[in-house]
């Protein structure tokens, strides 16, 4: 087997096993230098193949990586920009108010009034900073701007994926089912918007129904849950206070609803190509059990689908993979294998990165 020197000491260099090594390193920038020499569309290509060769090594989470990235249905999901205003239309469900829409921003004071209402000490959660998934929408929501091809580049060397948040919303994707979902998913991933006619930019609706607050309804979104969720076109605007309570208690069912759909399946996702993916807070504690999903399907996603189409259900789908742990299929050595195979994912990619970039003369004497 041929060793290359400059590989070797690429990879020491990534994995920290140089005493007391410091950034910058210099082989980092020698290695972006050689990129930025490259005519943009060149730097783009390179970056692409680098990260298909990554794809494409043997590492477990690597490969569940691939074949989410390589799935021909997940190819084909509309790619959509965020629209953290996205707002159900006044004049179409309450015309009868007259309501003048305004849309606040973070910057502003009644924004931030709201935040501090609902959340407290905390904060709305950031979307459009990454990729995500919309499951009302079926689609990929991606960031602007995107990665360029040097980000790329440097976030395999250093042993992370690149085009943060892609993974996970693609496991997202692939785990989601249930078709019957999507309208209410959709609902609540609109705009929250006040009694007032006050639309809140990037405040959705499921992060205050999610806050546990007691929020307002505007006859906007009540009419319009009742319409594209419930299929009901009983009720008109202006609402009778009799009937307040009654829709009230219909959204915050449907809330619990997808709220116990997603949060399953958003668990999943943050750790199918990513150890050391962050839960939601409903599973917090719970990452061992996830991993072993993982592991107990050998990171394969069309798995985990069919578990969760036999077991939709949070509680149903733990308490059959505590089942499946107590006599593992594959059998425990193969399972203990697997699990401990996760944990040298970033030496992994950062030695497969160094491996490809020095394919293509970005590291060592290079052809570049």
């Amino acid at each position: 087997m041929t060793v290359f020197p400059a590989l070797i000491s690429a990879i020491l260099a990534i994995s920290g096993a140089f005493p007391g090594q410091e950034q910058p390193d210099p082989a980092r920038a020698r290695l972006l230098e050689r990129l930025g020499q490259l005519p943009p569309p060149e730097q783009a290509e390179l970056a692409q193949r680098v990260y298909r060769s990554v794809l494409q090594s043997a590492h477990p989470v690597a490969a569940a990586a691939a074949r989410l990235e390589g799935d021909p249905a997940l190819a084909a999901l509309p790619v959509l920009e965020a629209e953290p205003a996205r707002a159900f239309d006044a004049d179409e469900y309450a015309p009868a108010l007259g309501l003048r829409t305004r849309v606040l921003r973070p910057s502003e004071a009644a924004w931030k009034k709201a935040e501090k209402q609902y959340f407290g000490a905390g904060k709305v959660p950031e979307h459009g900073a990454h990729w995500s998934y919309d499951h009302g929408r079926n689609a990929l929501l991606r960031p602007l701007p995107e990665q360029t091809p040097e980000q790329i580049v440097a976030a395999l060397y250093a042993g992370r994926w690149p085009h943060p948040g892609r993974l996970q919303a693609l496991a997202e994707a692939a785990l989601d089912h249930d078709a019957s979902m999507d309208a209410a998913s959709d609902y609540f991933n609109h705009a929250y918007r006040d009694r007032s006619g006050r639309v809140y930019s990037g405040m959705r609706l499921y992060e205050l129904w999610n806050s546990g607050k007691e929020i307002e309804i505007s006859d906007v979104e009540a009419i319009a849950w009742l319409r594209t969720v419930a299929g009901d076109r009983s009720v008109s605007s202006p609402i009778p206070a009799k009937k307040h309570a009654a829709i009230y208690q219909r959204i915050a069912q449907s809330f619990q609803s997808v709220r116990e759909y997603q949060t399953l399946r958003q668990a999943l996702a943050a750790r199918c190509a990513d150890p050391q993916g962050a839960l939601p807070l409903l599973f917090s504690g719970e990452e061992r059990s996830i991993d072993q999903v993982w592991a107990l399907a050998d990171h394969d996603p069309a798995a985990v689908r069919a578990l969760l189409q036999q077991f939709p259900g949070r509680e149903a789908f733990l308490l059959e993979i505590a089942r499946q742990l107590r006599e593992p299929p594959c059998g425990a050595p193969e399972l203990a294998r697997r699990l401990a195979a996760r944990a040298d994912l970033e030496q992994a990619v950062a030695a497969a990165a160094a491996a490809a970039l020095e394919s293509e003369g970005l590291l060592g004497i290079g052809r570049r």
